[in-house]
This record gives structure tokens, C-alpha cells and sequence, in this order.
């Protein structure tokens, strides 16, 4: 094997140079291999792991691990037994692999999409054995990190005194304590107990935070992340398939109330798909403000004329998880209004969600969608064509299809030109807030709180996401 162990100047990694990996197929000549039948699966499986036929590392130590028979399948949309068959899979294979000569250091990890060289579309990832435990994990391993499957389990970051930047971070040691439910990080941060919590977004616990003198919520940072919350509509959906309905149910929709009653004015408004905190958003949208007789005359339009009972059709609109339930359950009664019969699906799990929505099975569904620093990143991916894809969740779910708006976003993509770029988004916001495959509704509220006795709590675009090497205690 052709292989240079090179070391990173600044951070003192190892890094493995492999130049046969670039002989490897760049795409199966016939058929895939990962499939039943195949050249990797011959036989009939479940899960399957196999030694990878281009290792990076010394033949023995990389493995490739299936997730499913099925091609189009994805880890997201695994049923909670299957993806239990994959983890078992991957702990099995963790411990033969470190049982090896030289297995110090097992890793699990999954690598998607043609544009990183993953061009087998099968669910597949990867399990690598290195012969050294890597100079990050040893540093939290020393300072007494170790696996816990509980809740409030943490992360020590220490200072590292090689930084690129002289003089920085200024903390000597950070504690990131993890901790999923929010009115325990509430009740933390109000004893002194949590210094600083980035992704706040309860409604309820934001108000009240901010009521407390020895607390400062901030809401700035975050554009980057980009969360747009949405309605999503299905297209190809026998009545949401006419612009006419999905405009009708836009107009329906008391955008002002959703914002000052159940998010109790922390959330920005979003009038497009592009997060408003970005510089390619465009305000001068439609922004299809409340107006329910519009509503109803487009409706009528589109030729559906009320029943005796004042109803015109039925729609389901689905959520995938709990914070998304009031703003479903919110389009019944107002639906209603302008003869739309609502049922509110739930689903009992996240992969249950994402498969239907993945799938098509769906008229209208709640969703939250991040930007991702660029609309190339975040935004392309929910309007393209091409990525009209069954099985994969936050994909183009909607179905929708605009030869003109593929146009746009592959110049806005292909060019530095920012003038140039926001001009090509513009025309961008202004055709989707016309044909409307999904109607934005606020981005998410995210807020920074921190303790007064915290400086320099972190405000970018990135929110607490961002390095943290600034922040001091006063």
C-alpha cells in the first residue's frame, strides 16, 4: 500500500496520506454491490460488515458496515429493532477489532454523498481500528471522561497551550454538561449551577429567564445554524398539488398569532426559506398576512365549493416531534375556518415521521429546517430536482419541481459574486413564495443565557457553536 504518515504542524495529529485509495471504483460498473446478490452481499442479510477492499489503514482494520438490504432505506429511517441490529452490529465489530494487535482505537463513523467520494448510495458506514488512540480523545480520556449512558453525562474541553492564536481561549477548562431536559437547564442556570446554555428555545422558559437580574438572554448569534420553521406541503398531493389551495391555506394561517401566543414574541417572523438572519433573504416576499376571505375565494377558485356542512376536503398534517405539536394542532380549528377538515397525525417515534414524510405519505407536515451557514448548504437541498429522493428525510419532500429555480440556485452556487448572488436568490424567493411547496413561518428562537458574572458570551452567526475561546468569567 502506498501510504504517508504525515504530522499536523498546529495541532501535532497524525494524518494518513493513502494514494491507492484514489485506484478505487468511483462508481459500480453493474448493479450495486452492497445489494442482496451482490459482489459484497451474495447472500440474504439484515445487517452485514465486510473488510473494506480499499482500506485506509492497514488491511485488516477497516470494515464496512450494511444497514439494510434495502437500497433506497437510510439509518434515519430504520425501524428502532433494525437500527438495534446495526448498533449491535458496530459493537460487536468494536470489540474484535480492538481485540486485534494494534487496535487501540475503534471508531464508527458514516460518510454520505458523490461529493465527498461516497458514491454508493446503499446505507452503508464505516468502522476503523487505529493503532494509537488520536491526540483529542486522549486529552479527554485524561481528563476523566468516560462513556455514561445517563442523563448528564459531560464533555471537558481544556485549554490547549499550542493554540493557533496567542494568548487564546481564555478559559483554562469548560464543562459541557449535557442535558436534554429544558426545565432542568432552566432551574440550573437560575441556582448559578450552569453558567451559560446556547440553543435555547423554549417560548416559556425564555420569558422567564429573562425576568432574572443575575441572567442575560440573548437572541443574537445563530443565523448561520439558519432554523426555519415551516408548513410543508406534498406536491404531488391530490389537493395540495394546485398553488391555489396551498395559497389559500397560507392566507388562512394567522402567522402574527402563531408568533404572539404560542411563541410568545421570541421567535423572528420568516417569510422565505432562507433564514432572515442571512444577507440573501428577501422581506418584499408575499407574505400572505391573514385574509380569510382571500383564502376562501381562492379556494372557490380552484373549485371546491363548500358542503352543507361547510366543508370543502380533508387533509392530514403530520409532526415529528413534541415542540412541533401546537403548530400542528393550531391548523385545525383555523383550517376549519375556510372548510378544511384538519386530523392532526402524530407519529410514535422520529423514524416513524421521517419515513412518511420521506416517503410521500403525507399532505401537510410541521417541520424545522436549518440554512447551514450558506443557501447552497441548507437551502438547495429542499427545492432542487434532483434531489427528489424516496427515503431520505429533509430532502426535497415536497416533490417540487421548477426548471427555473434549479437555474437560479445553480448560478447563485457557481459564483463569489454576492451582489450577483443575492440578486439570483431574490427571483429565487419571489417564484417559491409564489407556487408556495411550503409556507415559512418564524425561525426558530434560539437564545444564548448567560450568567453576568460570563464575558464575552458568545453572539455570532454560529451562536454557541462558535469556538468559545473568548469567553471569559469576570
Amino acid at each position: 500500500m502506498a501510504r504517508d504518515i504525515r504530522t499536523d504542524t498546529y495541532l501535532g495529529t497524525v494524518v494518513h496520506v493513502v494514494a491507492d485509495r484514489q485506484n478505487r471504483p468511483n462508481l459500480p460498473i453493474a448493479g450495486c454491490p452492497f445489494c442482496v446478490g451482490g459482489l459484497e452481499a451474495p447472500e440474504q442479510y439484515s445487517v452485514r460488515s465486510f473488510p473494506n477492499r480499499w482500506p485506509a489503514l492497514e488491511e485488516g482494520y477497516c470494515e464496512v458496515v450494511l444497514y439494510s438490504p434495502d437500497h433506497e432505506a437510510t439509518f434515519g429511517t430504520l425501524t428502532a429493532d433494525e437500527a438495534l441490529s446495526v448498533v449491535n452490529l458496530w459493537a460487536q465489530r468494536t470489540q474484535a477489532l480492538r481485540e486485534m494487535p494494534n487496535g487501540e482505537y475503534v471508531i464508527v463513523f458514516e460518510n454520505r454523498g458523490a461529493e465527498i467520494g461516497a458514491t454508493i448510495s446503499h446505507p452503508h458506514g464505516q468502522i476503523y481500528a487505529f493503532d494509537h488512540v488520536p491526540p483529542r480523545p486522549a486529552r479527554m480520556i485524561a481528563a476523566g471522561w468516560e462513556p455514561a449512558a445517563a442523563s448528564g453525562e459531560h464533555v471537558i474541553l481544556e485549554r490547549y497551550e499550542n493554540y493557533f492564536m496567542e494568548g487564546l481561549p481564555y478559559l483554562d477548562r469548560i464543562v459541557m454538561r449535557i442535558l436534554p431536559d429544558e426545565s432542568t437547564r432552566a432551574i440550573a442556570l437560575e441556582s448559578g449551577e450552569l453558567q451559560m446554555s446556547g440553543f435555547e428555545s423554549n417560548p416559556r422558559n425564555i420569558v422567564r429567564l429573562k425576568k432574572n437580574d443575575a441572567l442575560h438572554v440573548s437572541s443574537e448569534g445563530y443565523a448561520a445554524i439558519g432554523p426555519v420553521n415551516w408548513l410543508a406541503f406534498n406536491t404531488k398531493g391530490e389537493k395540495t398539488s394546485d398553488p391555489k389551495v396551498r395559497q389559500a391555506i397560507a392566507y388562512a394561517v394567522d402567522r402574527e398569532f402563531i408568533n404572539k401566543a404560542l411563541n410568545l414574541g421570541t421567535a423572528p417572523t420568516a417569510l422565505t426559506g432562507i433564514h432572515p438572519g442571512s444577507p440573501f433573504y428577501d422581506a418584499t416576499v408575499e407574505a400572505y398576512d391573514l385574509d380569510i376571505d382571500k383564502a376562501n375565494a381562492l379556494l372557490d377558485e380552484a373549485g371546491y365549493a363548500k358542503g352543507s356542512d361547510g366543508m370543502r376536503f380533508a387533509l392530514s398534517v403530520d409532526y415529528g416531534w413534541p415542540a412541533m405539536k401546537p403548530y400542528a394542532e393550531y391548523m385545525k380549528p383555523q383550517l376549519k375556518k375556510i372548510g378544511i377538515d384538519v386530523a392532526v397525525r402524530s407519529s410514535a417515534d422520529f423514524p416513524t415521521w421521517a419515513k412518511r414524510i420521506s416517503t410521500w405519505d403525507f399532505d401537510m407536515t410541521m417541520d424545522n429546517v436549518f440554512n447551514w451557514g450558506d443557501p447552497v448548504i441548507g437551502v438547495h437541498r429542499t427545492y432542487s430536482s434532483d434531489n427528489i429522493k424516496e427515503g431520505v428525510i429533509w430532502s426535497n419532500t415536497q416533490q417540487y419541481s421548477n426548471a427555473r429555480v434549479d437555474e437560479l440556485m445553480e448560478m447563485a452556487g457557481a459564483t463569489n459574486d454576492a451582489n450577483k448572488r443575492k440578486e439570483l436568490y431574490a427571483e429565487f424567493q419571489q417564484i417559491v413564495a409564489n407556487e408556495l411547496p411550503l409556507y415559512p413561518i418564524f425561525a426558530s428562537p434560539y437564545h444564548t443565557v448567560s450568567s453576568t458574572s460570563v464575558g464575552n458570551a458568545p453572539d455570532s452567526v454560529w451562536g454557541t457553536s462558535s469556538p468559545l475561546d473568548r469567553v471569559y468569567l469576570k
